[in-house]
């Protein structure tokens, strides 16, 4: 379980444009469930996800994974977390654009320091678990909306992390592609990951495959 206790983000505090991205926040989000965030754009549910992700430190509040608090760790062990238990799914997909399918999949295992032989096992056996091995060798500019988003869930799941966090997963995909995501996520329920998900789309926040659901505005949990 992963436990929020009264967590705040300010940027340029003090100063003339302080701006409170998240307000005293305090949450318990369930182990092998999945959890979405919903609000409108600018809620603070990006900045929330990137500090339960351990991407960037609360002005104030601690964060506990499993028991562990990690807003106390250090940048080096901060980053050691991530890699071993976190894979993140970015709304822009972030996919480095002149590299392969293959060569984006390698980026977050560099520094495991896998073998060549380990990487490219692993990573075919995503990309077939996705439907993109005819893809592997294809540049990421020249794939479609919904073929980025596989890849960028292939990405995030290639250090096999028990928690993945999703960021506006179906910002740039149509219904279509959006049920398909859907339907990869019921596959990473039966594995007994853990999913975060922000969204203001409905198709997401309504679907049956959430468990419990919190909502956002100006930084702070709203309760209807």
């Amino acid at each position: 379980m992963i436990e929020v206790i009264k967590v705040s983000k300010i940027y340029n505090q003090h100063k003339h444009n302080e701006c409170v991205a998240v307000d005293n926040v305090s949450l318990e989000i369930p182990e092998k469930a999945v959890t979405v965030i919903c609000g409108p754009s600018g809620s603070g549910k990006t900045t929330l996800l990137s500090i339960i992700g351990a991407m960037i430190k609360p002005t104030s509040g601690r964060i506990f994974v499993n028991g562990q608090e990690i807003t106390s760790l250090s940048e080096r062990f901060l980053s050691k977390f991530r890699r071993e238990n976190i894979g993140f799914v970015f709304q822009k997909f972030n996919l480095i654009r002149n590299l392969t399918v293959l060569q984006n999949l390698f980026i977050p295992l560099i520094p495991l320091g896998f073998s060549k032989k380990v990487f490219e096992k692993k990573a075919y056996m995503l990309l077939e678990k996705l439907n993109l091995s005819n893809l592997a060798n294809a540049n990421c500019e020249q794939l479609s909306g919904g073929e980025a988003q596989r890849v960028a869930i292939a990405r995030a799941l290639i250090n096999d992390p028990k928690i993945i966090i999703a960021d506006e997963p179906s910002a740039n995909l149509d219904s279509h592609n959006t049920q398909n995501l859907l339907e990869i996520f019921r596959e990473l329920i039966k594995e007994n990951r853990t999913l975060i998900i922000a969204s203001h789309d409905p198709i997401i926040y309504s679907s049956d495959i959430i468990n419990v659901r919190f909502n956002m505005r100006d930084g702070r949990l709203i309760y209807d």
